[in-house]
């Protein structure tokens, strides 16, 4: 009918060509900034308890207006925390390092996409560690043997190192995570965290001198505390799963497709105007993203447990589906 083509037109016109136009936040704000709120929440966290000094504990309050029993229970709490926060870092100026953590972590999202960003987060966080290591013995063994080289004419200073062998290391390091990352953008969580915790390696060789294994530690539990505080945030705060935003994904292709083959008739009958043809070439190249849209939401459903009827098989139909009315 003229009026249900008339209302799809401008809707994929607004959606297409304007997709965060004020009309556009008005209509899916509330997940959009639900997501927002969801990461700013979790940095505001890590930003208030590093900040928390461990001796300090909350005064009594003069307001009586709560319970005693409740002021006694957010009293411990926040003494525990507090105690426990500051006792399991021993270095405080490295909690600094898990803002980017959380960042990576992709709280706001969906909880599949947390997990999948986590998981091979933790692969890359891993691996960090071990050049991390190996980095620290390569800065203190140089820095042995050139003290050892030179000691018969001048003393170097604590702090002299040879950083040659270290950044053949992790240059060799970083390509090889670079090329991991160029398999997608699922893997800028492996990249972020592989490459930035195994460059402390190099940093805290040149400002301490040494390799300090307390530093390798105080570095880890501050990744750890970012990846445990973004998970919390995106598993108690308002979840959403990636099966539901496939779905809603799923019916947006659909309608794409039925709007794309509507305007395709129409211009082999000779009667698309302008606007339509405009839209037309807009929907052709969002067909495109949503191919791969869909293919990243499946395998974001992969890493979190279906509770629907369907399956990650019947999923995996439905979109070969659709993507087969794409092409």
């Amino acid at each position: 009918p003229a009026t249900w083509l008339a209302t799809r037109l401008r809707r994929a016109k607004s959606d297409l060509r304007h997709g965060f136009s004020p009309t556009r936040l008005r209509e899916h704000g509330s997940k959009l900034w639900l997501g927002v709120a969801k990461a700013t929440l979790a940095l505001t966290i890590f930003l208030a308890l590093s900040c928390i000094e461990g001796e300090r504990r909350p005064r009594a309050s003069s307001v009586i207006s709560l319970p005693s029993c409740i002021q006694g229970l957010m009293t411990a709490v926040y003494g525990l925390v507090a105690h426990s926060f500051a006792l399991l870092s021993p270095d405080p100026t490295t909690l600094s390092s898990g803002f980017l953590v959380i960042v990576g972590a992709y709280p706001g999202g969906s909880t599949g996409k947390c997990f999948q960003a986590i998981t091979l987060g933790g692969f890359g966080l891993a691996l960090g560690v071990l050049v991390y290591t190996i980095l620290g013995f390569l800065g203190e063994c140089t820095r042995y043997l050139v003290v050892e080289a030179v000691s018969l004419n001048e003393a170097l200073p604590p702090t002299a190192h040879a950083p040659t062998a270290q950044g053949f290391v992790f240059a060799a390091w970083v390509y090889l995570a670079a090329l991991v990352r160029f398999g997608g953008p699922k893997y800028i969580s492996f990249y972020l965290y592989g490459v930035l915790f195994s460059f402390n390696g190099i940093y805290r060789t040149i400002t301490t001198g040494e390799f300090r294994r307390e530093l390798l530690l105080a570095d880890f539990i501050a990744y750890a505390w970012g990846i445990a505080i973004a998970l919390g945030v995106n598993v108690l705060v308002f979840p959403t799963t990636a099966e539901e935003q496939l779905r809603g994904l799923l019916v947006t292709s659909l309608q794409h497709v039925a709007t794309l083959a509507h305007l395709t008739c129409k211009t082999f009958a000779r009667e698309l105007d302008a606007e339509e043809s405009e839209v037309r070439q807009v929907l052709a190249k969002s067909l495109r993203s949503d191919y791969l849209a869909l293919d990243a939401q499946l395998d974001e459903m992969k890493y979190e447990l279906a509770v629907s009827k369907y399956s990650l098989r019947h999923f995996r139909e439905m979109i070969g589906a659709v993507q087969a009315l794409q092409q």
